[in-house]
């Protein structure tokens, strides 16, 4: 291999690596809903840190606000309010990563699945020597085998 053919080998790979995290990333909530069915409890410690941190975040705004208006009317005392809105924001980002942490977990602790890693699963128990389809490149030809049945295609596969 010359370094020309190894440097686009290596892109390659790691436009590939990027699209199956992206891809990954999008089953999300496919993953949220596995834990749910199968795990309740830890469906309900997730949903619970993503409900208070939406809650944290979205106040953060209005907070800021409402105490600068208050120390400007008010009283420059109450600067000191400006204090409390950043802090919320930060635990607000903290709980929404602890929540992807557990969804995350799951996925890697190999306690539920997601629709790619099923996908490539059944494409690798079936043989597919093309992974393109399920990264919404164009199919490709059907490749025939050697007793000449068409491989599995995964633009088909979905949960």
């Amino acid at each position: 291999m010359t370094p020309a053919h190894i440097e686009e080998y290596e892109a390659a790979r790691d436009e590939l690596l990027e699209q199956f995290i992206r891809q990954i990333k999008r089953d999300q909530p496919a993953i949220e809903v596995r834990i749910q069915m199968r795990f309740p409890e830890v469906y309900a410690e997730i949903d619970r840190l993503k409900v208070e941190a939406e809650l944290r975040m979205s106040i953060f705004w209005p907070l800021l606000i409402l105490s600068g208006v208050l120390a400007t009317a008010w009283s420059p005392i109450a600067l000191a309010l400006l204090v409390a809105p950043p802090f919320l924001l930060r635990d607000g980002f903290k709980r929404m990563r602890e929540a992807s942490e557990k969804t995350w977990g799951a996925l890697m602790a190999r306690e539920v699945s997601s629709p790619t890693l099923d996908a490539m699963d059944s494409a690798k128990r079936e043989k597919c020597l093309s992974f393109a389809g399920a990264f919404g490149e164009p199919d490709p030809p059907a490749v025939m085998a050697a007793d000449q049945r068409p491989i599995a295609d995964l633009s088909g596969l979905s949960t």
